[in-house]
């Protein structure tokens, strides 16, 4: 489950789940909103955050703000468990959340 991306691997599969298609126009919209929306979280001190990705059944990770960005990111398959970090003792298996 600690599957690295690196940023523009990461925006470039973010983009293709909610756009669904490779409109240039649609494309430099959401990447723009996700950058933002990422930065304003870390630095608002959210020390993580999850986004649950149903189409591929995965969840992403993102923990451990500094300076406007996270600095872990991982993305959990559907027979991982995800551990919070932020909250000890709080564990989910990703595929509970798919029903």
């Amino acid at each position: 489950m600690s599957y690295q991306r690196s940023d523009s691997e990461f925006r470039r599969c973010q983009l293709r789940n909610i756009t669904g298609s490779g409109n240039a126009t649609s494309t430099a919209s959401v990447q723009s909103s996700f950058v933002a929306l990422s930065s304003r979280k870390s630095e608002a001190g959210v020390k993580e955050y999850w986004i649950v990705l149903g189409h591929e059944r995965q969840v992403e990770v993102y923990r451990c703000p500094v300076n406007g960005r996270y600095q872990e990111t991982c993305v959990a398959a559907v027979n991982d468990t995800l551990e919070c970090c932020s909250v000890p003792g709080v564990s989910v298996q990703v595929a509970e959340l798919f029903g």
